[in-house]
Formats: C-alpha cells, structure tokens, sequence
C-alpha cells in the first residue's frame, strides 16, 4: 500500500489516465505497476530512515527490517523508526508487522540468528514444480531456483543444460534436461531450511 502514499502532480495524472466501460479514470496517487513507482518509494522510504542503517536497519520499498543485540537496544531501535515514520506521515499496519521475534522471513529468506537461510516456503514451491513444457515454463522453474543462487553451490554448473536450452528457437527436452530437474530437487532440501 505504500506507493498509494504519493500523490501524483497534474501531468503524471494525465500520464495514469486509464479508460474504463464508465469512462475515463485519472489516478490521484501512484498505483503499483508504474515504472517509477519502486524507486520513487525506495528514495523516500531512505530519506525518513536516513542514518540508521549503522543501528541496524534495513529497508526496502515498505520492508523495513531493525537488528539488535538486546532487547533493550531493540525497543529504543522500534520507538526510533516508528516515530521517523509518523514524522513522514507513513503509517504502519500492526497486522502485517513482527515484533521482537529472533527468527523470520524478511524478503524471502529466512533470517536466524545463526544466519540466513532459504525460506522453506519458497522450497516446498521448487519442490512442487511440474517438468518445464516449454521455453516459459523452464524461465520460470529457473528464476525461481535463481533467487537462491548464493546458498547452493555449483548451481549454475548443475543447471547448465537447463541454460543451454533457454537460447535455443525449439523446445527440445532431452533425457539429460529431465536428470537435471531432478539431480537439482535432491540438491535443494540438503540447504539448511527452517519453517
């Protein structure tokens, strides 16, 4: 909901005109999909928290994530943002917020204190995946084995055939492709995973 918070000059209302069976319906605000939009939301969410990064926290677009040593450390961290971000006129919704907690999942990976480690969400999904069919489909399966790339070692290797095929005109799955996807599915739940 973050980007709702901007409201749009006279000429990028002209610009977010849209046409609907009712007639024309110019946005106010900035909507999600605009081009601009997530860096608009990126500099202005750094601006209001400009300085804490070296306390420990981390932001991105309306993700805003605060690292401490101690409970008490951590409360003054929270009273800090939270009063930066009502300064700014941004509002928090409590229900989408984790207070506190010394494990959770933080732009899909799961933080701990022993580290970061894959989102076991985000691997039963790889699991799950049915054989690619066709050029898009295999896109897919390796975006989504990509966003992980730093934690499985030799991935690129291991996915070759896989790469290979993506730069191809046709669509030829081979026996080697399909000993991929699986050698691959072995490899993925060997990553240290939690919840």
């Amino acid at each position: 909901m973050m980007y709702y918070w901007f409201e749009l000059d006279d000429a990028s209302k002209e610009l977010c005109t849209i046409v609907t069976p009712y007639g024309k319906y110019q946005y106010q605000q900035m909507v999600m999909g605009l081009k601009p939009a997530p860096a608009v939301a990126q500099y202005y969410i750094e601006k209001t928290l400009h300085g804490l990064k070296e306390q420990g926290v981390e932001v991105y677009i309306d993700n805003v994530g605060l690292f401490s040593n101690s409970y008490e450390e951590h409360m003054q961290l929270i009273k800090t943002v939270v009063e930066q971000l009502q300064e700014a006129g941004f509002k928090i919704n409590p229900l989408k917020c984790e207070w506190c907690v010394q494990e959770t999942n933080f732009l899909g990976h799961w933080l701990t204190p022993e580290g970061v480690k894959p989102w076991k969400k985000k691997v039963d999904a790889i699991l799950k995946m049915d054989v690619p069919c066709n050029i898009t489909e295999l896109r897919a399966f390796l975006g989504a084995v990509t966003y992980y790339r730093h934690m499985w070692p030799r991935r690129s290797h291991l996915l070759q055939p896989l790469t290979a095929l993506t730069g191809t005109r046709t669509f030829q799955w081979t026996d080697k492709c399909r000993q991929t996807i699986v050698l691959y599915k072995e490899v993925v739940p060997r990553c240290p995973s939690t919840k």
